[in-house]
C-alpha cells in the first residue's frame, strides 16, 4: 500500500466512524447533525473513491468494503433508533385542539382548501350538470 491509498482510506474511516456514533447516541444539536450529514457523505465519497480511482486491488476492495459497510451500518442504526412522537406529550394534543407548532399549517391549509373549492365549484357544478342531463 501507498501512503497515498492508506490515506484514502483512513479519511473514509475516520469520517464515517464519529458519524455513525453521533447516530447510534442520538445527539439533537442541529449543527453537529448537519455536519454529521455532510461528513458521511464526504466519507462515503472518499471510500468509494479509492474503490474507483485507484489501480491496486486490495485498496479498491477495501474502500467498497468500507463504503458498503458504512452505508449499511448508518441505514442499521437509523432503523433500529425509537421514534418519539412528541404531540403525545404536547397538553395541546391531550385537549383535543390544535397546537401551537401545527397552528400556521393547518390556517394554510383552510386558505388553499377555500380558495380551491372557489376555484373549481364552477367546473364541478358544470360537470355536475352534464352528468344529469346524460342519465336523463
Amino acid at each position: 500500500m501507498t501512503f497515498l491509498s492508506i490515506q484514502y482510506l483512513s479519511l473514509g474511516i475516520g469520517l464515517l466512524v464519529p458519524i455513525l456514533l453521533i447516530e447510534k447516541y442520538d445527539i439533537n444539536q442541529r449543527i453537529t447533525k448537519r455536519l454529521a450529514r455532510i461528513a458521511t457523505g464526504i466519507g462515503l465519497g472518499v471510500s468509494f473513491s479509492a474503490f474507483m480511482l485507484h489501480p491496486d486491488i486490495i485498496i479498491k476492495f477495501v474502500g467498497l468494503i468500507i463504503t458498503i459497510g458504512g452505508f449499511y451500518t448508518f441505514k442499521a442504526i437509523r432503523r433500529t433508533k425509537q421514534k418519539v412522537d412528541k404531540c403525545q406529550t404536547c397538553a395541546d394534543h391531550q385537549s383535543h385542539k390544535i397546537c401551537y407548532g401545527l397552528l400556521l399549517e393547518s390556517e394554510a391549509m383552510r386558505k388553499y382548501s377555500e380558495y380551491a373549492s372557489d376555484l373549481l365549484q364552477a367546473d364541478l357544478k358544470a360537470a355536475f350538470a352534464k352528468k344529469i342531463q346524460s342519465d336523463a
